[in-house]
């Protein structure tokens, strides 16, 4: 099984460290009730941790993607599923070139490029995670790719999406087929009042009511800010 490392044990003051947060694990266990989940938020709200805790949580084998700039086109976002799925399938990295000449002049590449990953993990049982899509999302022949790849193997793979957009994900189908239950976003992310007493009370030096009271206020419980208004 794929595993990530441990969340480390806290040294100094506590938010300098990442915490699991059991409320939000439970809202994507919810949200797992459908084969695709969404995490949809912009920036500063913990997509990334969010989605490493609760596949850290998972009890089946989990292939994770994080996208990165060079994963923008069609071609390099393909490679970069190849690599990420490779411990698993390794014949996706000795083929990738084939399949990319194969599907060049079909009239939907990602539709075709789809198939042949399709084919490739038709044997997997597990959860499949794409990090930070957004960086992907400017060509549709991506989210072409993604939302054909889903459908061919969704009866037997969990998909899991952090995203700061899914402009041009099917989201309206998969809401209104069932492969999405909801989508799990910022309100869910967002720092509850007693996420920020645990958090303050993990410290040396724990903050005052009054104090505490003025930061919710402040940042609305938007990680990144809450996260530096604790700091300093």
């Amino acid at each position: 099984m794929t595993r990530l490392a441990d969340v480390a044990r806290p040294v100094g003051p506590a938010f300098f460290t990442p915490i699991i947060r059991p409320r939000v694990l439970q809202r994507i266990d919810e949200a797992a009730a459908g084969r695709v989940v969404l995490i949809v938020a912009p920036a500063g709200y913990g997509k990334s941790l969010a989605l490493s805790h609760w596949l850290n949580q998972q009890n089946r084998e989990f292939l994770r993607f994080d996208v990165q700039p060079e994963h923008n086109t069609l071609l390099g976002f393909v490679r970069g599923v190849a690599e990420a799925l490779s411990p698993a399938f390794p014949s996706l990295l000795t083929t990738i070139a084939t399949a990319a000449q194969s599907s060049a002049s079909a009239a939907n590449p990602g539709i075709e490029m789809a198939r042949w990953v399709a084919a490739n993990i038709e044997d997997f049982d597990g959860v499949v995670a794409f990090d930070d899509f957004h960086r992907a999302a400017d060509d549709a022949e991506i989210s072409r790719f993604v939302a054909s790849l889903i459908t061919r193997t969704k009866s037997r793979v969990q998909w899991i999406i952090a995203t700061r957009t899914a402009l041009d994900l099917p989201v309206a189908s998969w809401l209104a087929y069932g492969d999405v239950h909801f989508l799990v976003g910022d309100r869910d992310l967002t720092f509850s009042d007693e996420e920020t007493h645990d958090l303050s009370g993990r410290s040396g030096e724990p903050l005052s009511e009054t104090a505490l009271r003025e930061i919710m206020e402040a940042t609305a419980g938007w990680p990144v800010a809450l996260s530096l208004a604790l700091r300093s």
